[in-house]
């Protein structure tokens, strides 16, 4: 039962970890594109 609990726990935090990078890409293209309309 705790080696489930593990396994699933891992999977919640690389998920968690996927959505940040995604979030940050964003954050970061909409940066570059509003100092390129400068």
């Amino acid at each position: 039962m705790p080696i489930n609990n593990q396994i699933n726990q891992q999977s919640v935090s690389k998920s968690f970890y996927m959505v940040v990078s995604i979030l940050v890409v964003i954050f970061i293209e909409r940066i570059f594109f509003i100092l390129t309309m400068f």
